[in-house]
Parts: C-alpha cells; structure tokens; sequence
C-alpha cells in the first residue's frame, strides 16, 4: 500500500519522521520488544520448529498418528497470540504515522502559519466528540474554571455580575453571602465601572473575572454606579478563598441567610413546608444539605418538596450522598462500563432522614446526578417526582489527567442504573416514546413552555438578590405551577 502523503521532497518526508519519531517514538519500543521475540526460540521448539526429538515416536505412541502433543498446541498458541500482537501494533504505528504525517504537512505547508498545541488540542478534542456529546477535553487555560464548577468554590471576591442586551456595563447580579464583596458592601443592581483603574466599558463577563481573580490576599478596587442616581461609589475588597453553595431555599430571612420554609404562599404560614432547592452536585452539597434540614428540624418541618429543576448534576459520591439521606435500604445506583468494574451504591440505615413525606421536583433541565438522585427516591417509594420528564443522561465521566495535572479529559466510561434496572441514558436516535430519563409520577406532570421558564428564571433571579436593607422586594407576579402541584402533594399528606 502506497504512502498516505506523497512528499514533494526529500526534506519533508525527514521532517515527517522526525515529527513521528518525536511525538511516538514509545511505541517503537513496544514494537521491537514482540518482533524480538518472535525470532527467538519457543520454549520447547528448536530453531527449526521441531521439538526436540519429534521425529523419534514417543513411549508407547505410533509412528505417523497425526496427532500433536499438549506441548506442539501451546506453542502454536504462543506464536499465535505474538502474531496478532505484532500485527495490531504495526496497524497502531501506521496509524500513528498517518497522524504524524499529516500534522508535519500541515505545519510545513498551511497558507498561515499554525500553532502546533492548538492543533493536537483540536485533534483531541475530535476524537472525544465522536465517541459521546459528554466526553471532553479540559485545556489547561480552562482547567481552573472547570475545577470551581467541581470544588464550588474558588478565589476571588464573590460577585455575580451578567452582560444585559445594550448596557455599556456589566450589572453586578448580587454579592454572594458572606464572601468579601458581601462584607465590603458592593450593592446588587449596580453597574461595575471600573476594576482597579481600569475602564470596565464592554468588557466580557470572563474579561472581568480574569481582571477580578487573583492572588489570596491581595486586593482590587470595584467602583460601582448607582442605575438610579449615577451615584460612584469605590469598594476595596480583599481576595478570598469563595465557596458558592449549592443548596438554597426559597427566599432571604433578614440576616440575608437563606429561609427553608415556605412562608409567603397563600395559606403556608403555618404549615411548615420545607423547601430546598439544589443548583448543582459538588463536594460540599451533602454537607450542606444536611445542615439545612437540621435546621428545619428544629423548626418542626412536617414536609419537605427537594427542587432539582435545572440542576446539570455534578460529582456521582454527592448524588449518592444526598439520595441516603432519605432511603434507608435498598440499591441507590449501580454502574458498569466495558472495562469499569461494575459497582453498586447501597443505602445505610444510619443517619436516614424519614418520618416526613417529601417530593422531588424536576424538568428537562434535570440532568445526570440530579436524575440518580430522583429515580431512586420514586423508585424506592420515598417521594414522588413532580414536574416534567428530565434530560436522560445516564452516563458517568471520569476526570483523567494529562500533562502531569496541567489539563485533563473528561471520559465517559460507565453507564448507571436505576434501582428498577433501567438505564434513563437519552440515545441520539431516540424518541419521546423510547424510555429514557425520569419521568413524572402518575398524575403529578406540569409542563412548562419556554415563556413559562424564562419568566421563572426572572422571578428566581429577582428573589435570589441580597438587596440593600431600605430597599423593597418586588411584588412577585410569576405563579409556579410545578411547586404549586408540589404543595398540593405534601398538604394532603400532612393534614391527613
């Protein structure tokens, strides 16, 4: 078979091998070492393939009987396995010499010039593309963000701030409780100006963050502008080590701390309903969680709605975590891969949370760990699921790291299980009709258009703000639908 690329010059076809031999010369070594063996002997074989003595018939055996000693079959066994070796790794080399080819080429004859990492991330990230949409590559210019997502926390100084549609400035959302910009003041609701002496007029999001983050310790000046007045204000804030919690509740008490309990819906006041609401699954989330129930514990909670809409999932332990918290027996989650171990996630009696009904609330947004978490609690019993069918990821991704640590690839190599044996994975060729995902229990669907959610996100986004103490909370309009089948569930559990 002719060479893949017909090198012009001499030159090339040097550079090419250089190329390989650089990026692959590993594998040569693993090539060498079974061509090596395969012309030396095979124990109990002389040079020519005979066993010693096989032309003298054995004790007790017939001349010419045709048939071969155990000792002749394993050593066809033997030189049998070395071929397919032999064989499969030349295939692997030619391969590998077809991508080193191709990325000499390319670097020697593109019309610009190209950058050698930026190509090779590229050719990772398409082979990761083509196994799963899950699959990933984590470059080391993105790895710290990816690891804030998983750790959930982070050094800066606790500010969330989004790009409006014509706003020349980006609009500080609300400081995060307890974090340096709660305790230095920065209002919500205000426009950032300037960081340090720098204009802030039409920089990105991520160009702030950038700017923001830096050593712990050290500190930056925000200046803000008041929407209302034009008021400029200048807050000196010392960067921190950010923990972004992951479990909410419904609104803010005065402390600004978050309130557990349903209060303000008609006919609540008194019915201590707990509400929790988790935005993703990190390391600290079942920790957290815990705490919030304890405190609504103490405060005589009767039932608890657990609201996973628009959750993406997260860490695989903290989906685990947080479902044993309310099941006391019986499967969690099981997994098995190709070449995963298979594993089965058993819940404990210890430290079980029961004697209070509970239901779960989900949407399409739903996601991974946050479906672990609601199909093991319909599926045991525990709660009911309210809202819509959830995404249908039903793969795990473990974090590989590449480069000693520098960046990492996120690759899908299990699939879980529910506690009813069905994998809620959503397949690309799949219909509404396939079984995949959660789904709502009997009788408690409420489907939500898209006008309806993004109303709902500016609802969340207007009660999630720790606002200025004089400033009044805006008359909520929006109705939620979903929590309000929710409550229906858990009134007529409790007043039963």
């Amino acid at each position: 078979m002719e060479e893949v690329i017909c090198f012009q010059d001499e030159t090339r076809e040097k550079e090419a091998m250089l190329n390989f031999r650089r990026i692959h010369r590993f594998w040569l070594i693993g090539l060498v070492i079974p061509v090596c063996l395969a012309g030396a002997p095979v124990p109990g074989l002389t040079q020519q393939g005979k066993k010693p003595g096989l032309d003298r018939p054995a004790a007790g055996a017939s001349s010419g009987s045709g048939k071969e000693s155990t000792a002749e079959v394993e050593a066809r066994r033997m030189v049998s396995e070395l071929e397919a070796r032999i064989k499969k790794q030349k295939e692997e080399l030619e391969l590998l010499k077809l991508f080193a080819s191709s990325l000499a080429e390319i670097e020697r004859s593109y019309v610009e010039k190209v950058d050698r990492r930026r190509l090779i991330e590229a050719a990772i990230d398409g082979m990761l593309s083509d196994l799963d949409r899950y699959s990933d590559y984590i470059p080391p210019q993105e790895l710290s963000a990816f690891q804030t997502d998983i750790e959930s926390r982070y050094g800066g100084i606790g500010i969330r701030v989004v790009k409006k549609p014509k706003d020349e400035f980006l609009t500080i959302i609300t400081p995060i409780l307890g974090s340096p910009s709660y305790e230095a003041g920065i209002p919500a609701d205000s426009w950032m100006v300037r960081i340090d002496e720098k204009e802030a007029a039409g920089i990105t999001v991520k160009q702030a963050i950038e700017k923001i983050k830096g050593e712990i310790g050290s500190e930056v000046r925000i200046t803000t502008r008041d929407k209302q007045n034009g008021e400029e204000r200048e807050f000196r804030v010392r960067r921190a080590i950010v923990q972004v919690r992951t479990v909410l509740g419904d609104q803010r008490l005065a402390t600004d701390e978050w309130d557990y309990f349903l209060r303000d819906r008609p006919g609540l006041a008194g019915e201590k309903i707990g509400y929790v609401r988790l935005n993703s699954f990190g390391r600290q989330t079942s920790r957290e969680l815990r705490t919030a129930l304890d405190w609504l514990q103490e405060g005589g909670m009767r039932g608890l709605i657990l609201d996973l809409r628009f959750n993406p999932g997260g860490l695989l332990s903290a989906a685990i975590e947080v479902a044993d918290l309310f099941v006391d027996r019986g499967l969690i989650v099981r997994t098995e891969g190709r070449n995963a171990q298979p594993k089965k996630w058993m819940a404990k009696r210890t430290g079980t949370l029961t004697g209070f009904p509970m239901v779960v609330l989900v949407n399409d947004r739903s996601a991974s760990a946050s479906e672990i978490v609601a199909a093991c609690l319909k599926d045991s019993g525990r709660a009911p699921v309210v809202g819509e069918r959830s995404f249908g990821k039903g793969s795990v991704q473990n974090i590989i790291q590449l480069e000693k640590g520098k960046s990492v690839m996120k690759l899908t190599t299990a699939s879980y299980y529910r506690p009813n044996g069905k994998n809620i994975n959503r397949l690309p060729q799949h219909t509404g009709k396939d079984d995949w995902g959660v789904r709502p229990s009997p009788g408690y669907e409420v489907v939500m258009d898209d006008t309806e959610q993004r109303e709902y996100f500016l609802f969340r986004q207007e009660r999630d703000v720790i606002r200025k103490k004089e400033a009044v909370d805006p008359k909520e309009k929006f109705r939620d639908r979903q929590l309000d089948k929710a409550v229906e569930f858990i009134l007529q559990k409790v007043k039963k």
